[in-house]
């Protein structure tokens, strides 16, 4: 994820992916939309994500998250 800067949008949308999403997401800052849901996914959501300040659509329902959402996603668009 880390070489993928310049990434803009990011789908990855119904593909029974699991884990925890990776906390290398924070450095992807001119991402404007995040498709996650319908996934697998476990435990909290990096508080990481909130330094994408470029994100201004976020997707996530579907997943099995766990945990409080972080302040740092207030910083969001």
């Amino acid at each position: 994820i880390g070489l993928l800067t310049a990434l803009s949008y990011l789908n990855l949308f119904n593909n029974r992916l699991t884990g925890s999403i990776p906390t290398q997401m924070g450095s992807l800052t001119v991402l404007r939309e995040l498709r996650l849901e319908n996934n697998r996914f476990v435990g909290a959501i990096p508080s990481q994500i909130g330094s994408c300040t470029s994100l201004s659509l976020l997707w996530m329902s579907g997943n099995r998250f766990t945990g409080s959402i972080s302040t740092q996603f207030g910083r969001l668009v």
